[in-house]
């Protein structure tokens, strides 16, 4: 059966952890990638077509713009723009596919980045999202990292965890400011007014922290090539998680066993010789 399939559970503490295989069909995860980041140059090319003249030449301004918004390949690929914009964008596809969870293009940070912050990583919280399940709505936030190490746990592991750990002290107001930014870019927009109006209903109490702990998600998310994980449906990434103080926020560990060079496979996405 193509798609996601649950290989494994397991409670680290209070994270509960799931290890995800995926088969890929038609090329559904690299179309899905490639059309998030091809939107600021449909954004940028609809944008010349309403705007610009006749006597305006704009495939000449359109490749420029393509060659802007291009991160380029940083020497070191951990630190590669291209390697995290792909990676949360991976995240993202599964958490759609099996926790219904939506990632809104009009406040998604790298869809809308700054053609002069191209090659900077964006700041803040990787992903985030709200999940409507059940006719119930939950913020979520989503720390991603991808690893090839051979050791389990990987350092990449521990990242995550200080990440989930930093996202865990309410006192420094991460959540506020996730929050106000995407009920500001999602706007007015009819069809988004539950949203909208859950993001107010969820900063606006007096008790925010324990509105905080009912209404939210935190996915900790760890993209895997390495083949011994799969093989002996191993967890133990999320072995330290067992120290972590959630504070009573739900905390849902998900290791990614892709078992592809995540390297060649970003390099596919962005067509790099």
């Amino acid at each position: 059966m193509k798609g996601f399939n649950l290989e494994k559970e397991q409670t680290f503490g209070s994270v509960q952890a799931k290890l995800y295989s995926y088969k890929e069909s038609q090329n559904q995860l690299s179309k899905y990638i490639q059309n998030k980041i091809q939107q600021p140059q449909n954004n940028f090319e609809n944008l010349l077509k309403n705007s610009a003249g006749d006597n305006i030449d704009k495939a000449p301004l359109l490749k420029k713009f393509q060659e802007l918004s291009t991160p380029k390949n940083h020497i070191i690929p951990a630190f590669d723009v291209k390697r995290s914009t792909v990676t949360e964008f991976m995240a993202e596809f599964l958490l759609e596919k099996e926790f219904q969870c939506i990632f809104f293009e009009q406040s998604n940070k790298k869809i809308n980045k700054s053609v002069v912050d191209t090659n900077r990583h964006s700041t803040g919280i990787d992903c985030v999202g709200i999940q409507d399940k059940d006719n119930s709505l939950r913020f979520i936030v989503v720390e991603s990292k991808a690893s090839q190490d051979n050791a389990i746990p990987c350092n990449s592991s521990k990242k995550v965890k200080d990440e989930v750990e930093n996202i865990l002290d309410f006192g420094n107001d991460r959540f506020y400011r996730e929050i106000f930014s995407m009920f500001t870019l999602l706007g007015l927009e009819q069809p988004l007014k539950k949203y909208t109006e859950f993001l107010l209903d969820l900063i606006q109490k007096k008790n925010a922290p324990k509105i905080f702990a009912e209404k939210i998600i935190i996915f900790p998310f760890l993209i895997r090539n390495n083949p011994i994980i799969l093989e002996n449906k191993n967890l133990d990434d999320f072995r330290d998680f067992s120290q972590l103080d959630t504070k009573q926020v739900e905390t849902t560990g998900i290791v990614w066993a892709v078992n592809k060079n995540l390297d060649e496979f970003i390099a596919s996405i962005y067509g790099d010789d």
